[in-house]
């Protein structure tokens, strides 16, 4: 006797086997690409503060004057005159505020890096007399909501002498 095809009861057989497979990899699936994409968030938010604090170390590196914070002290933000790239002295300042780094240049703000939580000392300015002056930049980024923050941290050493603005 020939067959052609399944059997009803083959037939769904099948698909309660492919059914409990999807079951139980469905939910596997699905924190795969969560993850993923938490990694991908992850990721844009270090890219985005290592972009702006290579921006501010090459302002701050050509800077003439640092005003804000004063000679040993730290702050939310970040002030100094500088020659970068223009051809002439402009002021501009770098702020931690509403969860953002921003650049602030002749009344014009721009969001440098985001998912930033202001903590105050953002900014230190490191003079010791007879050593060369620096910034040291601690920004602390959460990456989700769910998540404590993490510390992510430079000093910047100037090549020219900083005085006060």
């Amino acid at each position: 006797m020939r067959r052609d095809g399944f059997t009803l009861v083959e037939v769904m057989v099948a698909v309660a086997l492919i059914g409990a497979v999807v079951a139980v990899m469905g939910p596997v699936m699905t924190s795969s690409f969560e993850s993923g994409n938490a990694v991908t968030d992850e990721s844009r938010a270090l890219d985005e503060i290592r972009v702006a604090v290579a921006r501010i170390d090459k302002e701050l590196r050509s800077a003439q004057c640092i005003s804000v914070p004063s000679a040993g002290g730290s702050g939310s933000s970040l002030t100094f005159d500088t020659l970068a790239g223009t051809g002439g002295a402009y002021s501009v300042t770098y702020r931690v505020a509403a969860g953002a780094l921003e650049r602030v240049e002749g009344g014009s703000t721009e969001s440098v890096a985001t998912g930033l939580v202001a903590t105050g000392d953002e900014f230190t300015h490191g003079a010791n007399p007879g050593q060369r002056a620096s910034v040291a930049i601690h920004l602390q980024v959460r990456f989700a909501s769910d998540h404590s923050p993490r510390a992510v941290s430079t000093v910047i050493a100037g090549r020219n002498a900083w005085d006060a603005c």
